[in-house]
């Protein structure tokens, strides 16, 4: 039905960007929009494999190249790794961030953000009164 279609969008689009505000990563880099595409295609495809699907559409979306695509996203998330909010991306990429790398790879990057976003859609809270 479009009108889930619709909504999910929203959710999840809004969702991206309230995780991109939390670790200072600027939404209007071209990485940024590129990371946002393949997150949100990672939730609305979520059967593909990760590696072999998402940068042929990322490319294709934006009429881009593989390498443009990878190097964008790598110099979106240095950027925000370097200027942005240390503890928010620790509470993000904490477990999967290298101390010899400090920061995620991309493909690290779109899968737990992708995981997180399905764990708290999927997830009802309940306050206790």
């Amino acid at each position: 039905d479009i009108e889930d279609l619709q909504s999910d969008y929203i959710r999840y689009g809004n969702r991206i960007l309230e995780i991109y505000k939390d670790i200072c990563m600027n939404p209007s880099c071209l990485g940024a929009k590129y990371l946002f595409s393949a997150i949100e295609y990672c939730l609305e495809n979520p059967k593909f494999a990760l590696r072999g699907k998402v940068y042929p559409y990322i490319e294709e979306k934006y009429n881009t190249t593989y390498d443009r695509v990878e190097r964008a996203m790598r110099h979106t998330i240095d950027s925000a790794c370097k200027k942005g909010d240390y503890d928010a991306i620790i509470s993000y990429f904490g477990a999967i961030i290298k101390p010899s790398k400090g920061k995620p790879t991309n493909f690290e990057f779109i899968d737990t953000i992708t995981n997180h976003i399905r764990f708290f859609a999927n997830t009802k809270i309940t306050i206790a009164v």
